[in-house]
């Protein structure tokens, strides 16, 4: 079998190509710490409607988010930097 999805999602993140820095806004979450609310592809705003996934490993935490205009993104952000990668 070829993995999970988190697996296989995590892999396509890992790559050096196709990840790209984005601003993401969030509001506590599990736990107190931040989830994403919207987040900005260039100038466009992307309302997030569903955390359909979440996941996390020792330096990242994972998201697959549902954005109001239909589509799922992966986003994964980094703790210790702030920082949010799709």
């Amino acid at each position: 079998m070829a993995g999970s999805l988190q697996e296989q999602s995590k892999r396509r993140v890992e790559r050096k190509f196709g990840v790209m820095k984005i601003c993401v806004y969030g509001c506590p979450g599990r736990g107190g710490q931040a989830e994403p609310h919207v987040f900005y592809l260039g100038a466009r705003r992307l309302p997030v409607v569903a955390i359909l996934d979440r996941w996390h490993d020792a330096s990242h935490r994972y998201f697959e988010v549902k954005a109001d205009d239909g589509r799922c993104f992966l986003l994964r952000h980094a703790p210790a930097t702030d920082h949010w990668e799709l």
